[in-house]
């Protein structure tokens, strides 16, 4: 659920509870201006303090799952190894060599995955540059963005 829809569901609780957006500001010690800001407004920009404050007072409840990290890891390998696939297929087949066998192609996605398995795990999160300047691709510009 994304945070527009989180804000929605907060006011669609309040107007069925008919609680006024003063009432559930004083309940929430918030503002009613800030209570306005999120709830009319959509404001994701929204302290998560004062959202969670909101959602309280009305009822709800929020709760924080985390994936597990070698999951999250390995679905990052296998992005990051198709992606480099991709790149390499787009390549050969503008010389007329690209690869049609899904089953090569698994291949070669799972041999790219190995090899970034193998790196250090923190070059994992690190932003891929597409720079031909090997130096650049090692020291990024402080005014590249991330």
């Amino acid at each position: 659920m994304n945070v527009q829809k989180w804000l929605e569901a907060l006011d669609k609780q309040r107007r069925a509870l008919k609680m006024s957006l003063p009432v559930l500001a004083e309940r929430a010690k918030l503002s009613r201006a800030t209570v306005c800001r999120i709830l009319k407004e959509k404001r994701t920009s929204s302290s998560l303090e004062s959202v969670l404050a909101i959602a309280n007072v009305l009822g709800g409840e929020v709760e924080l799952h985390m994936e597990d990290p070698e999951k999250l890891v390995e679905r990052q390998i296998q992005k990051r190894a198709k992606k480099i696939v991709r790149m390499v297929q787009g390549t050969m087949a503008l010389e007329g060599q690209g690869i049609t066998d899904p089953d090569h192609i698994d291949q070669l996605v799972e041999m790219a995955a190995k090899e970034i398995r193998a790196k250090p795990r923190k070059q994992l999160w690190v932003r891929q540059c597409r720079s031909s300047n090997p130096s650049q691709a090692k020291h990024p510009s402080p005014m590249s963005p991330n």
